[in-house]
């Protein structure tokens, strides 16, 4: 990627916010540095602050749940914000509302620090009103539906060393919370320290999702191939796909194909992750073949 200036380049304590102005095509990259740590986040129009992320926004117009690589943030008005560019892990929420006052209080813990308190604290300093809850984009945070449709939620997939990469669209005005809950496993009960750093617009970063061969493998970032060059110039819109598959000597080779071709026109996108599964992609080729080579055994 080449050296160039880092415009920010910070630690944030854990339970402890963070906020700051961030201009149009710069590059923000918040990093999970002990693992499974959740990130309250809001970003703003940096000219219109009444203009905040918007969760149903964007998640109506991706179609998608989760935000994961690709993902466009989009504003009340339906503005982009930021696009995401990298990511390691693939699980951010984007239902539950920052953990306030109420929610500590209820639960038998007058007084505690709260993502809400935090993001007033920040959002103070750049004229925006404080609120008793904020919906916010929870970087990390594991939640999920039951068959019931309740949401519920357990310890992030992060590990140490994790990070999301967001690019901005427009100048913002940017905020984040190093969640405080350590009564359940929103940070598997041990908030820690985040890093938050931002590069300038010049610093190029490839869109790339890390997948792991295995449970404990080292995350592995996905690669531009030979014919971006030539296929950049026609669109920006691109879809990144990995498939493991371990399949005996004696499977039938076509078996293994038709598997392989089902697999990614049909896997839906919230499977995206790190985890190796395929998203579905309406512009891959219904003929588009994986090849497997078979293990021992």
């Amino acid at each position: 990627m080449g050296e160039s200036k880092i415009i920010l380049d910070e630690v944030v304590p854990a339970r402890k916010p963070w906020g700051a102005r961030i201009a149009a095509k710069d590059v923000l990259t918040i990093t999970d540095l002990e693992g499974q740590q959740a990130v309250d986040f809001l970003c703003y129009d940096g000219a219109n602050p009444q203009d905040r992320y918007s969760a149903t926004n964007t998640v109506k117009v991706q179609g998608n749940i989760f935000v994961s690589l690709g993902s466009v943030l989009y504003s009340d008005s339906g503005a982009a914000l930021m696009t995401v560019i990298e990511d390691t892990v693939g699980r951010h929420d984007t239902f539950a509302l920052a953990c306030n006052a109420k929610y500590y209080e209820d639960l038998g813990y007058p007084g505690h620090v709260n993502c809400t308190d935090n993001f007033n604290e920040q959002l103070a300093r750049f004229g925006i009103a404080a609120r008793r809850g904020w919906p916010a984009l929870n970087f990390f945070y594991n939640t999920f539906f039951d068959g019931s449709n309740q949401l519920l939620f357990d310890e992030p997939w992060s590990r140490p060393g994790d990070y999301v990469l967001l690019r901005a669209v427009t100048g913002l005005v940017c905020a984040s919370s190093a969640c405080p809950d350590d009564i359940d496993p929103a940070n598997a009960w041990n908030p820690t320290d985040i890093h938050v750093r931002v590069y300038p617009a010049e610093r190029r970063f490839s869109m790339a999702i890390a997948h792991r061969v295995t449970p404990d493998a080292e995350p592995k970032l996905t690669r531009e191939t030979g014919f971006h060059t030539r296929t950049s110039a026609l669109t920006s819109r691109y879809v990144t796909y990995a498939y493991a598959v371990k399949v005996s000597t004696n499977t039938d080779p076509s078996a293994i194909t038709h598997r392989a071709r089902y697999s990614v026109s049909r896997a839906p996108l919230d499977k995206l992750s790190s985890r190796g599964s395929i998203p579905f992609a309406p512009t891959l080729p219904s003929s588009l073949l994986i090849r497997v080579k078979p293990s021992e055994g």
